[in-house]
């Protein structure tokens, strides 16, 4: 689990352009479905190390990320809820502890044939048959490709004072969970 206390800064957010975003518009024609199960995950420093205890009767949510799961990767007390999206394969989560923090995991079925790496992002070992990622103060983003399927995975938490490290495992954390 990784520390996500706030600062209490008053400073103004940059705009941010979220990565699941992008992909959520390649999202719109893909099939998903399904509702969150009861799932546990282990937090830990190591994305690599995180597993799932889902059950043959669980039910797959359609970012392959289930709000117990995200609750567990955060602090007990983030607050943290999910959200519905417009699109098929996308979750969102967010939690208020005195500024703006969101999470989105998307799966798109299909999406590889029509998503292009945006520059920035670096080649990332482990994750699919192909993944980059990128991290900047206050987000990280990540994403894979497995066939011809598209998993991503973004963190924006500007001002609580995680370290672009923590943002980094964080975010790989639920890529790898999206990707089991």
């Amino acid at each position: 689990m990784i520390s996500l206390t706030t600062e209490r800064e008053e400073a103004p957010m940059k705009k941010v352009i979220s990565l699941v975003a992008l992909v959520a518009v390649l999202a719109l024609g893909a099939c998903g479905g399904g509702d969150d199960g009861d799932t546990t995950a282990a937090g830990s420093a190591d994305p690599s190390t995180v597993t799932t205890a889902r059950t043959s009767t669980d039910a797959d949510p359609p970012c392959g990320v289930t709000l117990a799961e995200v609750q567990n990767l955060l602090p007990p007390a983030s607050g943290v809820s999910e959200h519905s999206t417009p699109d098929p394969g996308r979750c969102n989560f967010t939690w208020d502890d005195g500024g703006p923090r969101g999470i989105d995991v998307a799966i798109v079925r299909g999406g590889r044939a029509t998503f292009t790496t945006p520059p920035g992002y670096e080649p990332l070992d482990g994750y699919g048959d192909e993944a980059f990622a990128s991290s900047d103060d206050g987000q990280a983003s990540a994403f894979a490709f497995v066939g011809n399927d598209l998993y991503a995975a973004d963190v924006v938490a500007p001002g609580t004072g995680a370290t672009e490290a923590d943002l980094r495992a964080l975010c790989l954390q639920l890529l790898r969970l999206a990707l089991h």
